[in-house]
């Protein structure tokens, strides 16, 4: 309740000074206010991992003194953290997006290069992909870093190079090129000594390579990266919520795609912990993730009050992807019809079912979601099988699988192969045995990871020289 009205007093009072724009306003020049300015902003980032209903009151402090006394260095960090809350808590999208771009504006007024990374940060890791592609977020990240390791602020760089590796997954890069280049960041965040930012490399990296690699037990982060039996205990020790977090909800991705019937659970824990990446591209992504898995259960439940339940969680997930496929369609609308598509199906609607199930597979390949494009695909495969059509099943499922491999996931490609293994006994005998394009399809689809790469390089060695 006071995180609510704490909320609604900044709105208004930002409502009430919105003739007096910040870009327009003085400097700051009380010694005391600046100080207070100083450690609100200190304390921000421990905030947001632990104790993330403290970081919006942090911010909203900042804002006031902001509007009474002046601009501070520290302002344009505070209004940009306030267009978080409003994407990423409240869902006022448009007003959030403005705030960060006015953010950006009042940081270049102000010319102070301090805190310019942290303002470009947080616009492109928690504003910028409500209203835009978030492939454009990917070259302004590695623009971030470089500005980072320019001005000193280490922790932001390290966070930006990770952020543009976490948003590379989401988007469907290429995992193979995505491996390559995830090692390089690494290492660089492990010579910035940024163990926070390294913890969260290194559990994505963990995924990335259970999606390669497959085996008995994928969903389980237990590998040469990253072991969870070990990690979990230390993130809870220190209430770690962004950690806990991504090993949940990589859990939960696992889970589903392969298929080993954990998925819901997964989805319950991650969406419980969801507030440690307020704002961030990975929470649309785990709530689409969530439907899909909470649906899957549904499909193993007998028609009662438990079910009704799900059904309902379903609901409350799609108003919000609803909502977002409105402000950004590029990201989020194809994950909302095929969300539609299998609670169309599980009502016994076909029609409805096949028309959803087109239009996200339409949606994923006409915005290069090659990874969420395949998943569409193998639920549609999957619609045909149930209804006794192994013809249109064998159409979807060979064109699943040729996503999975343009994605990078060989480990998903033989989970696929192997369960669906009479249907593509067909394929290959109707295709005479000719797998050229399958093989190699699992080559990068584009340079961009390697050229990412050569950026990291080149902007290590200039900040080495500076």
């Amino acid at each position: 309740g006071r995180r609510v009205a704490g909320l609604l007093a900044t709105r208004a009072r930002l409502y009430a000074h919105r003739r007096t724009d910040p870009v327009r306003r003085g400097p700051m020049e009380d010694p005391l206010r600046i100080a207070a300015m100083q450690v609100l902003m200190v304390t921000s980032s421990p905030a947001f991992f632990a104790a993330p209903k403290l970081l919006p009151l942090l911010a909203f402090q900042q804002i006031r003194l902001s509007l009474k006394y002046g601009n501070a260095a520290e302002t344009p960090v505070a209004f940009c953290v306030y267009g978080l809350v409003e994407c990423g808590v409240t869902g006022h999208i448009d007003s959030g997006f403005n705030y960060g771009k006015k953010a950006i504006e009042l940081s270049q007024q102000l010319g102070t290069r301090e805190y310019e990374c942290r303002v470009l940060l947080i616009f492109n890791s928690q504003i910028r992909h409500w209203r835009r592609h978030a492939r454009q977020t990917l070259g302004a990240l590695l623009e971030v870093y470089q500005i980072g390791m320019e001005t000193g602020d280490l922790e932001y760089a390290a966070y930006a190079v990770h952020i543009h590796c976490c948003n590379s997954f989401c988007v469907g890069k290429n995992l193979a090129a995505l491996e390559r280049s995830m090692m390089t960041y690494s290492s660089a965040i492990r010579r910035l000594n940024q163990k926070t930012a390294y913890n969260f490399q290194q559990i994505w990296h963990q995924s990335l390579l259970n999606l390669r690699a497959g085996g008995e037990q994928p969903a389980r982060l237990v590998g040469e990266i990253y072991d969870e039996d070990k990690m979990l205990p230390t993130h809870r020790a220190a209430n770690d919520r962004t950690a806990i977090f991504d090993v949940y909800f990589h859990k939960l991705m696992l889970s589903y795609l392969f298929g080993d019937g954990n998925a819901a659970a997964h989805a319950k824990m991650a969406e419980a912990y969801a507030d440690g990446v307020t704002g961030m591209l990975y929470v649309p992504v785990m709530c689409f993730y969530a439907a899909l898995a909470y649906l899957a259960a549904c499909r193993e439940m007998p028609d009662g009050l438990r079910k009704q339940r799900m059904v309902n969680r379903v609901t409350g997930l799609q108003k919000k992807m609803k909502k977002w496929a409105r402000h950004c369609p590029e990201n989020f609308e194809h994950k909302y019809w095929l969300v539609e598509a299998e609670h169309a199906d599980i009502r016994g609607d076909e029609a409805e079912a096949r028309r959803y199930y087109k239009q996200a597979i339409e949606g994923a390949a006409k915005n290069e979601y090659h990874n969420e494009r395949a998943i569409a695909n193998e639920c549609f495969a999957r619609y045909w099988i149930d209804k006794n059509e192994p013809v249109m099943g064998r159409h979807y499922i060979h064109s699943a699988r040729e996503q999975y491999r343009i994605w990078g996931a060989s480990g998903k490609v033989r989970d696929i192969e192997n369960r669906y293994a009479d249907l593509f006994q067909v394929v290959e005998a109707e295709l005479g045995g000719d797998t050229t394009a399958e093989q190699t399809s699992e080559m990068p689809t584009a340079a961009g990871g390697l050229d990412s790469v050569s950026v990291l390089k080149a902007s290590q060695a200039i900040a080495g020289e500076i």
